[in-house]
């Protein structure tokens, strides 16, 4: 929780920092940029704790994670457990400069979303499979919630970073200009 806490506290210095360069302006893409970036910051922070535990006991936490539960094997579950991670510090890396409105962080960030959420729906599952004192419930009901909440988040995510405004928004970062008027009106006549 302290290294989530941190990288909360440096979201905001960061983003109030890039705001001052065009102060009253884009208000709701900023406000959506906060928001996002939040949630994702929040949700992927804490997985560095996962890259201590393979450290210090490599051994016992793989084969805690390759033990077949519900449908899916083993190996699978040990895979997730390896990839999560990996594309939680990306997604960090891409949100941090995200703050900066790096428009390329956007677009990668847009594409490995898909793949962030499916390995959230695994972890769900196996969590709630692997849980001593949970309902009975079939496993694709319990697929099907981590579907609707994780694949939610991504998809709500992602529209919000493939929206005009956003992309607008990212524009005008990327130039540093505080006059958008012209950049709005050029992004109205693509779409």
């Amino acid at each position: 929780m302290g290294f989530r806490i941190f990288a909360l506290i440096f979201l905001v210095v960061g983003l109030v920092h890039d705001y001052k360069r065009d102060k009253g302006q884009n208000v709701k893409a900023k406000v959506f940029h906060a928001a996002c970036l939040t949630v994702l910051i929040f949700g992927y922070a804490d997985s560095f704790n996962i890259l201590r535990m393979l450290i210090w006991n490599f051994d016992g936490i793989k084969e805690h994670f390759s033990t077949d539960l519900g449908l899916i094997s083993g190996q699978i579950h040990w895979f997730i457990y390896l990839a999560h991670p990996a594309i939680a510090i990306i997604i960090l890396t891409l949100a941090y400069q995200m703050i900066r409105r790096v428009d390329k962080s956007r677009m990668l960030l847009v594409k490995l979303l898909p793949w962030a959420g499916l390995i959230e729906v695994f972890g769900f599952y196996r969590g709630w499979i692997g849980a001593e004192d949970s309902f009975e419930v079939n496993h694709g009901i319990i697929i099907l919630i981590g579907l609707l909440f994780f694949g939610g988040i991504a998809m709500f995510i992602i529209l919000v970073y493939n929206s005009g405004f956003m992309k607008v928004f990212f524009a005008i970062g990327q130039l540093g200009k505080t006059n958008t008027t012209d950049t709005v009106e050029v992004d109205r006549n693509e779409q």
